[in-house]
């Protein structure tokens, strides 16, 4: 407690910054600062005050009516894992189908916190994700402005850093150069290296170069068919949010439970996402 009341810094501690500030997650911002004490926790105040200012800690509850919005054509979701028990991320910008960009970069963090909720990280050790970011069909008219690229970076960067396990760029067209000329320099050289371009046919060919690739990171019995997988990709966003509130729902019981007991622990399993 007196630990989190320090780097909590003077502002109110709350349950939530008790079950966020877990030794995994402070190992992680000391390894992103290159283990310099003092910007480690400049870095880590300065995300619980953005986690703090944007009501993350129950985004799936306070702010649900964005969620069904921005999640309702399976633009951004969680699912399956790769072959290290990484959450797998997928994008389309294919199914873009808003215009609020706050609302955009919010889905996303919501989505980054759903990935988190589902690692297995005491038995097996997962605390990254897997992204597959999904070109085909992008066009001016469903590709975010620079400022909300730019935005979604910097929360990559500076409130979820070591999460990348490795991203996976799927048929990006010639113009994404001219974007990835402008942030790779802004990355750190081993997020740079995480970057993993794919290209191939559209469906993939059996045994060919998009499958092969891929199935490297993610088994084909978890990749979605659209890969060259087995999963399916068909997306059902009654299911997928109603087994995120349900899972949302059992994890607040257990901590109502948790605080009616006579131990007094107010530890800290990960948030429902």
């Amino acid at each position: 407690h007196d630990l989190v009341a320090f780097v909590c810094g003077g502002h109110d501690v709350v349950d939530e910054h008790r079950a966020w500030l877990r030794d995994d997650e402070l190992w992680r911002y000391l390894r992103a600062r290159q283990y310099d004490v003092d910007a480690a926790l400049a870095m880590l105040r300065d995300t619980l005050q953005w986690r703090d200012a944007h009501g993350v800690w129950r985004m799936h509850v306070e702010r649900a009516a964005m969620v069904d919005k921005e999640g309702a054509t399976g633009k951004t979701y969680v699912h399956g894992t790769d072959r290290r028990g990484r959450p797998v991320i997928y994008t389309r910008d294919r199914r873009q189908n808003t215009t609020d960009y706050d609302d955009q970069v919010m889905y996303m963090v919501h989505t980054l916190e759903r990935a988190i909720a589902s690692m297995d990280a005491e038995a097996r050790g997962v605390e990254q994700w897997t992204f597959v970011m999904d070109f085909r069909g992008r066009t001016s008219s469903n590709t975010p402005p620079m400022k909300t690229a730019m935005e979604v970076l910097n929360v990559f960067q500076n409130h979820y850093p070591e999460r990348l396990g490795v991203a996976l760029l799927v048929d990006a067209p010639w113009a994404f150069s001219l974007f990835w000329r402008v942030v790779s320099p802004l990355l750190q050289p081993a997020t740079r290296d995480k970057v993993v371009f794919v290209s191939g046919a559209y469906p993939p060919a059996e045994g060919g170069e998009k499958q092969r690739v891929l199935g490297e990171h993610i088994d084909l019995a978890e990749l979605e068919d659209e890969f060259g997988g087995a999963a399916t990709s068909h997306w059902d966003a009654a299911r997928y949010f109603a087994a995120e509130r349900a899972s949302a729902a059992a994890a607040e019981r257990d901590e109502d439970d948790g605080d009616d007991g006579d131990g007094g622990d107010d530890g800290g399993g990960g948030g429902g996402g």
